[in-house]
């Protein structure tokens, strides 16, 4: 991950520079006829190995280096800086409905939630949640209710959550089981619900909840083995893996205000909280960066991310950046998402057609995938979307229930990683 260089000596002449990732099984041309006596690696984004080995060579010579370790300093290799905003930024929310990105800025004094354009960062405007909702910290946009949640971090305990319309109305405040709350994410009528320094242990762990529960009877998913004070910050979830993407941060020091630290994109396992990958995060001159926000980009059939930073120093202002999770070898994720063909999908006739109010929806899949289906009016508009669900290759049914909209004729849309693959109309007659 971070800049390395070979060093030879005693050739004669130009040499051969190669690199294994499996032992010496297969090697990799990094130059050829290379002069002098060193060759930099500063660029190289190879996956995570600890059987690498580097071959320097000419016609009469060869030498193998020792095995050494790579790990991957970006995913896949990619990032790319969007914006950079006179804004505390800790997370942000991609909202498909209206094709903006949410942001909330946490500061003792802002109140407000930030559109920002999912492209270059730019503000289109904002909703202010009024006084007493400050240090607003995780944020995520629920497709389904097509309302926002917002995790709100208390100096006092508890902290709070918030179910909020795209228009600042609170529709819903509720007290937190965190202790200093940050992260937040819906997944179906599941809430998650991270806390950065656990008031009993100063650890960090993440609650989960179905939101169909009356009561706040959390169940505690994850109490991490990284045990950093403050470390915990933000989800999101791939539907690509089935699994949950964590944004976290190692202080090397004994508060939040330190100025050293390392910080990571985590895969956790959406069941038990097991630590699946990680991944270090710096910038282009591989210094250390002080991540918070995380949010997946359906657009792109979840291959990247979009993550934030906070700049240190003398004033408050924060970066949007964005990371590829598959360009590289075999990007962060280990696996290439696959990519998806119509021909691989078959969307079969719902039934009962025409129904009321609730009829199956039968598909197949030809590779496993994030499924969702979308039910489109008359007039073009998207009027329930389900959720996001990681589903094995084969045959499936969804089962609907539309008796909040009126007789009339839809038509329902699959979609395979974010991608439309193929539609079907349909009848709905109370």
């Amino acid at each position: 991950g971070d800049p390395a260089t070979v060093s030879w000596r005693g050739f004669t002449g130009a040499v051969n520079v190669e690199l294994s990732l499996t032992g010496g099984g297969t090697w990799i041309t990094l130059a050829t006829n290379q002069s002098g006596t060193s060759y930099g690696m500063s660029d190289m984004h190879w996956p995570a190995t600890d059987n690498a080995l580097v071959r320097v060579s000419n016609t009469s010579d060869t030498v193998v280096s020792a095995l050494f370790q790579i790990q991957q300093r970006l995913a896949g290799g990619k990032i790319r800086q969007i914006v950079e905003q006179p804004l505390y930024l800790y997370d942000v929310a991609y909202d498909p409905d209206n094709k903006v990105l949410w942001a909330t800025d946490y500061s003792a004094t802002d109140t407000k939630i930030y559109k920002l354009d999912p492209d270059n960062g730019q503000q289109l405007g904002s909703i202010d949640l009024g006084a007493g909702h400050a240090n607003l910290t995780g944020i995520k946009y629920d497709k389904v209710r097509k309302h926002l949640f917002i995790h709100q971090a208390n100096s006092t305990p508890p902290s709070k959550f918030y179910e909020v319309t795209t228009t600042g109305q609170i529709i819903k405040s509720t007290n937190s089981p965190a202790s200093y709350g940050t992260g937040i994410l819906t997944r179906g009528d599941t809430i998650y619900l991270v806390d950065r320094n656990k008031a009993t242990s100063n650890l960090n762990t993440i609650f989960r909840q179905s939101l169909t529960t009356s009561g706040l009877t959390f169940t505690e998913l994850l109490l991490s083995d990284r045990t950093a004070p403050f470390g915990s910050r933000c989800l999101t979830y791939n539907p690509n893996t089935d699994e949950l993407l964590h944004t976290w941060t190692d202080f090397q020091g004994t508060d939040a205000n330190a100025t050293l630290y390392d910080s990571y994109l985590l895969r956790l396992s959406t069941t038990d909280g097991t630590e699946l990958g990680s991944m270090l995060i710096q910038n282009d001159n591989h210094q250390s960066v002080n991540v918070r926000g995380v949010e997946i980009d359906p657009r792109d059939g979840y291959k990247s991310v979009w993550v934030t930073i906070l700049n240190n120093g003398s004033g408050l202002s924060a970066r949007l950046l964005k990371i590829s999770l598959v360009d590289g070898p075999k990007g962060f994720l280990g696996v290439s998402a696959p990519v998806v063909q119509a021909g691989d999908f078959k969307l079969g006739q719902n039934y009962p057609n025409p129904f009321n109010p609730t009829t199956s929806i039968p598909y197949e899949l030809g590779t496993q995938g994030a499924v969702s289906l979308d039910i489109i009016d008359a007039l073009g508009r998207t009027v329930y979307s389900s959720p996001d669900k990681f589903e094995s290759k084969g045959t499936h049914a969804r089962t609907i229930d539309l008796s909040n909209l009126s007789s009339g004729a839809y038509s329902y849309v699959l979609r395979v990683n974010g991608i439309r693959v193929d539609s079907k109309k349909m009848s709905l007659m109370k």
